[in-house]
């Protein structure tokens, strides 16, 4: 069963919890996580203390179903019982990778980032590109000598 130690803020996942796929390599379906997670918060201490996670459901657009983020949030930390064995998380783009508390347990994602906001130049061509940076620097040069 899941818990959270609140004193720590680890969330701890025991391998019992985890989906064999194969001799030492398992899956946790993060979904399945989530609403551990929530029914603890729904709990006395889980009310009182700052939510440990973050959570933006499925959304389809033309027709493609992008998947759901599940973020832990507030300094909280995933800790897999531990152990020598492999875990993929499935079924949910997570930011696991950065909160794991290390055990011995390797751990892989399937996140799948789509349009990253920010994440390129678009449609600009190298012209493109010089004739902007021209345009700002004569914008800075003009800044500079009128001032």
């Amino acid at each position: 069963m899941v818990t959270i130690d609140w004193s720590t803020r680890i969330i701890n996942i025991p391998k019992a919890d985890l989906v064999n796929i194969s001799g030492e390599f398992y899956k946790l379906d993060a979904e399945w996580f989530r609403r551990q997670v929530i029914d603890i918060m729904d709990g006395d201490e889980g009310i009182v203390n700052p939510d440990p996670i973050n959570h933006n459901t499925e959304v389809t657009l033309s027709g493609v179903t992008y998947a759901r983020v599940i973020e832990i949030i507030n300094g909280y930390k995933v800790s897999f019982e531990a152990g020598s064995y492999a875990v993929r998380i499935d079924n949910a783009n997570t930011n696991f990778m950065d909160v794991i508390e290390f055990t011995g347990v390797s751990m892989a994602t399937q996140n799948s980032a789509g349009l990253i906001q920010g994440g390129g130049t678009g449609t600009c061509d190298g012209d493109d590109i010089k004739a902007h940076v021209t345009k700002e620097a004569k914008k800075t040069r003009n800044t500079v000598i009128s001032s």
